[in-house]
């Protein structure tokens, strides 16, 4: 049993090259860690593009760190297929991640088929999205590393590591 599947990641140390130019593409920035993320991968040196609504709350993370001036910002939902489609392709980014969704819990509570549409239907049109871009772009023009961590400290996992397969 690995230390991961014990629940105990260990010591991960940053494969700080990895993200140097890295074009990456990051659904929710709006959000509080969403603009976390976003912060710490443009500290790092990737090319951020962000996705996402107007910031939830006021006071917000985004507006007071001045991410609209450091990200590449596109301000849509996360649930217009077609545009959402368009602007992963416009990217053409190296990661894609998915942080959108409705996080506000009263919201939620008022509005469940909303928070549904947002955060199951936004998962999918995201993943689909990603997908359709992906394949346009096989075939030896893009080589994607699924690598986030330094392999040799415990939580560096390969795509075909974490689906089981060495």
């Amino acid at each position: 049993m690995t230390d991961l599947q014990r629940g105990s990641p260990g010591r991960c140390m940053l494969n700080r090259p990895f993200w140097k130019g890295r074009k990456v593409f990051v659904t929710g920035h709006t959000g509080f860690k969403g603009s976390w993320l976003s912060l710490w991968l443009d500290s790092l040196g990737a090319d951020v593009t962000g996705y996402a609504l107007d910031p939830p709350t006021q006071p917000n993370l985004f507006e007071q760190a001045r991410l609209v001036g450091t990200v590449r910002t596109i301000r849509a939902d996360i649930r217009d297929f077609p545009q959402l489609k368009n602007a992963i392709a416009e990217c053409q980014p190296d990661v894609v991640l998915h942080l959108a969704a409705q996080s506000v819990v009263r919201r939620g509570y008022e509005d469940p088929i909303e928070t549904y549409s947002s955060n199951v239907m936004g998962t999918v049109k995201s993943s689909g999205s990603a997908a359709a871009v992906e394949a346009a772009v096989r075939g030896g023009q893009r080589h994607q590393r699924q690598m986030l961590c330094e392999p040799r400290v415990g939580l560096g996992i390969s795509r075909r590591r974490a689906h089981g397969r060495s």
